[in-house]
């Protein structure tokens, strides 16, 4: 018995395995000359994977005329015939699809990839606009119509979601296979249209630098454009002001947080779009005096410049709370003030006094100094005389300044 395809498709010989079962290109038989794209389910009485080829069969078309391939024959809707061969007939897209395209040509030119993000991102926006959630965004299933980089259709739709299905065909802790970037939420069969988006900005990192970014956090904690290598390729393409912007973008797209990350494809791309425009003088927009401001307040000189001073501000914070401890054991009150500071030294004033009392003048207080003598030595002073030395408060830091603060209230 022929196959039920075979009534009106001449298949080529090449077989294309897939998830679910056996491809080919066909030519129709009547008119001739047409060509398709024919899909077949292999495991013909697994009744989930009817459930899904038939889905995937409304979903192309609920999507007709959007941008996805066109469904011109199929039979899914007899996906409840367990045993009855499916299949599906698609409009063949004449082209290769993303991941090849950039295993041959590299990186991608920025303009180009800002178009293919924009028809990428209008697609998707369709998609959702009709309930349709696809899941699976990744460069394989983006191909490109003439090879065009600008001309992208993203096909293959077997685990999108239809937010009017009754069934949830994706169980409890079975995780969604896309391997391109797997995202927390697909652990356990999550379905939001924010992972459609998410994928998304994986798409645009992979066309820029060539890098799949596998996972969302790596075993380093870092995003995929934090990543060393990538963010390497990322600055030889932007100038500063559009890498603070881009990494910004990025920061958003790909955080753990649902709720932070970007809702539509649509907001996506044109933030995207913002922050890889040229600077332009004169350009006073809030979001272009941020980029200035970051982009001075993150050089290397001032980032060495804070990291110390947090360091420092960090062991200063201990000298208080120290004081603060004694005060507050004896019911006394505590006054601070500023005292002098520098690139690697902090210091402030600080005296306890009974109630009813006032903090009294100048020379009342203990000045405490923190400097910061090596790459990782602390120095506490107190009234210029050194009292403590080493890489981190411990008990002998914490009694010199107890030590202080209690000789100061007795001198009163």
């Amino acid at each position: 018995m022929s196959e039920p395809w075979a009534t009106n498709w001449i298949c080529d010989p090449r077989r294309i395995r897939g998830g679910q079962g056996v491809s080919y290109t066909a030519t129709e038989r009547n008119p001739p000359g047409r060509r398709g794209f024919v899909k077949t389910l292999e495991r013909v009485n697994d009744q989930r994977a009817r459930d899904r080829f038939h889905r995937e069969a409304v979903a192309y078309e609920t999507l007709a005329g959007l941008g996805p391939p066109l469904l011109l024959e199929h039979n899914a809707d007899q996906w409840r015939e367990r045993g009855k061969p499916l299949y599906m007939v698609l409009e063949l897209i004449e082209g290769i699809n993303l991941r090849d395209f950039v295993r041959q040509h590299g990186s991608s030119d920025v303009g180009e990839t800002q178009r293919c993000i924009r028809e990428l991102a209008e697609v998707l926006h369709c998609c959702h606009q009709h309930g349709l959630i696809h899941r699976d965004i990744k460069p394989a299933n983006i191909v490109l119509r003439h090879s065009d980089l600008t001309n992208p259709v993203l096909v293959d739709f077997g685990l999108s979601f239809n937010d009017a299905d009754e069934d949830d065909l994706t169980r409890v802790g079975e995780e969604l296979g896309n391997r391109f970037l797997r995202l927390p939420e697909h652990t356990f069969g999550g379905r939001t249209a924010t992972s459609d988006v998410t994928q998304l900005a994986g798409v645009f990192v992979y066309l820029l630098t060539g890098a799949e970014p596998r996972v969302l956090i790596d075993h380093e904690g870092l995003m995929p454009h934090q990543r060393a290598a990538v963010r390497e390729q990322l600055a030889r393409v932007f100038g500063g002001r559009q890498l603070v912007r881009l990494m910004s973008v990025l920061d958003r797209a790909f955080a753990v947080d649902l709720s932070v990350r970007y809702r539509t494809p649509l907001e996506l791309a044109e933030a995207l779009e913002n922050a890889m425009r040229h600077d332009e003088a004169g350009d006073d927009d809030l979001e272009s005096i941020l980029a200035r401001v970051d982009e001075i307040t993150l050089s290397p000189e001032h980032t060495g410049f804070a990291l110390r001073r947090q360091s420092l501000l960090g062991v200063l914070g201990t000298v208080r709370k120290t004081a603060q401890a004694f005060a507050d054991a004896r019911h006394l009150l505590l006054a601070r003030s500023g005292a002098p500071s520098g690139d690697n030294a902090v210091g402030e004033r600080i005296v306890v006094y009974r109630h009813g009392e006032q903090p009294g003048p100048p020379d009342a207080f203990s000045t405490f100094h923190v400097e910061l003598r090596g790459p990782e030595v602390y120095v506490l002073l107190v009234d210029e005389v050194e009292v403590w030395r080493g890489q981190s408060p411990d008990d002998l830091f914490t009694d010199a300044v107890t030590k202080a603060v209690a000789k100061k209230f007795l001198d009163r």
